[in-house]
């Protein structure tokens, strides 16, 4: 007898834990940490990556071979507007 009062007082111990557990107000809450520290950490992450990027970028020079390249890519364009403005 003793040993299943223990049981079931064992048992309305943990109903009592998972109750606590999965309360609404607390899963809402949780996620929504979770969520706002996750995109806190991509958009961290992502800063540093382009900063990293543009700072070995900016080493190399890497604006002005891109400006000769589209200047020798791109033909030099004329634009004919067929009215004009008074």
């Amino acid at each position: 007898m003793i040993i299943e009062t223990e049981i079931i007082q064992e048992l309305k111990e943990i109903n009592k834990r998972l109750g606590k557990m999965s309360s609404t107000g607390r899963v809402i809450r949780q996620e929504f940490l979770a969520g706002f520290f996750r995109s806190l950490g991509y958009t961290l992450a992502t800063t540093l990556i382009l900063f990293i990027s543009v700072y070995y970028l900016s080493k190399t020079n890497f604006t002005e071979s891109i400006s000769k390249y589209l200047q020798k890519v791109m033909p030099k364009m004329e634009i004919n507007v067929p009215f004009a403005l008074p």
